[in-house]
């Protein structure tokens, strides 16, 4: 009967110990994307394919509303904007088909959206030395094989052979992956042009204005952009789309799936919680006359704590060298989904042994001290 319960306690440790490894793993990858979102936070975008040359006089009136960090002027949108094919040659003579995006902005575009590069030179350095110079990300880079040597020498045509006759830009640097769609999805190639502010190029095809709202004053801020937009484009709605809401509702799968494991992670804490108060107060019930003559005898409360919480420590510890494995292969094929991927760290592995440690051990701990206050003689004459 004994090695029965033992049996059934740790397995539902194991439960216990992946279902809290698996949400240990999923709210790791709901963090990366938050830190991928957190770029979009308090940002929005303004305008469609039919704003026309109306936009670049109203960015420059925007500069009017306080609660305005900053803007920049844009061809393209961010999160929804125009896709064309890359085909990519290989080393081996074969051809692979890849999506780039392409957008014209201008000197402020970087910051506007908390984009580092990570090799080249700066906006500001950049249009001083060139005419429309652009920058690709790590993607476009490694798909071309292009290198920090490249910059300042490789032109847009020297990329990508198929680009528009015209395209003379000049290499100006390599910036990091900008995600726009769901984190399960690759990260296309992205290339950015920018242009000089008042440029007549972005006069003619600016389409869209992303702005980055002080976070204090949010609502007064849009309410302003708003009477603003409708002074400026009599008749015309004024539609903005919440970029941040855009991110994270294209993500929201990952969410789901975090907050589900979540639900799962608190029943099985809560179950494993009801069966250690029943195994554990039968255990104590059933050693009271134990534990009276060993007090008698002079063990103190630790040695009693010690006696009683070890067949669980036994069984936790075998639990968790059974359920980190199985945690990590069934959690494997849902991780591998994600072209941006969260890495290993020892929380991970450590949190579920601390958690499930600490609500067992608390629990038997608490039966036993109860029964330890009471007087050993007492004990010996009622038992």
């Amino acid at each position: 009967k004994q090695h029965l319960i033992g049996v059934l306690v740790t397995l539902q440790f194991i439960l216990s110990i992946a279902l809290i490894y698996a949400t240990t793993l999923a709210q790791s990858q709901l963090s990366l994307m938050r830190q991928h979102a957190n770029r979009y936070e308090n940002m929005i975008e303004i305008g469609d394919m039919f704003s026309g040359p109306a936009l670049q006089p109203f960015q420059q009136k925007l500069a009017n509303i306080q609660g305005i960090e900053s803007t920049t002027l844009s061809s393209n949108s961010i999160l929804g904007g125009f896709i064309m094919q890359l085909t990519i040659q290989k080393e081996d003579g074969s051809e692979e088909m890849r999506a780039l995006t392409f957008i014209h902005s201008d000197s402020t575009f970087l910051p506007t959206m908390n984009v580092r590069i990570l090799q080249g030179m700066s906006p500001q350095e950049a249009l001083s030395k060139y005419d429309s110079p652009f920058y690709i990300n790590e993607n476009y880079a490694r798909w071309t094989n292009t290198g920090p040597d490249d910059i300042g020498v490789k032109k847009k045509k020297d990329i990508n052979p198929q680009d528009f006759p015209q395209a003379e830009n000049v290499l100006a640097g390599i910036i990091e992956n900008i995600p726009t769609n769901s984190l399960q999805e690759e990260i296309m190639a992205q290339e950015i042009t920018l242009h000089e502010t008042g440029d007549p190029y972005l006069s003619k095809n600016g389409m869209y204005i992303q702005i980055r709202i002080k976070p204090d004053k949010r609502e007064e801020t849009i309410a302003a952009i708003k009477q603003l937009y409708e002074e400026t484009f009599e008749g015309r709605d004024y539609i903005y789309m919440d970029m941040h809401h855009m991110f994270l509702d294209r993500n929201k799968e990952l969410i789901q799936m975090s907050d589900i494991l979540k639900a799962y992670s608190t029943i099985a804490l809560l179950l494993t919680c009801f069966g250690v108060f029943g195994i554990s107060w039968h255990a104590v019930r059933q050693r009271t006359r134990e534990i009276a003559i060993r007090q008698i005898h002079g063990a103190s409360m630790k040695n009693i704590l010690w006696l009683l919480n070890r067949p669980f420590v036994t069984q936790i510890f075998m639990a968790y060298v059974i359920a980190i494995p199985l945690g990590g292969i069934g959690m494997q094929p849902w991780l591998e989904q994600f072209t941006i991927r969260t890495g290993y760290s020892f929380g991970q592995f450590l949190w579920p042994l601390v958690i499930i440690s600490l609500v067992s051990c608390l629990t038997v701990s608490i039966h036993t001290f109860l029964v330890a206050q009471n007087n050993p003689t007492q004990s010996l004459k009622t038992e």
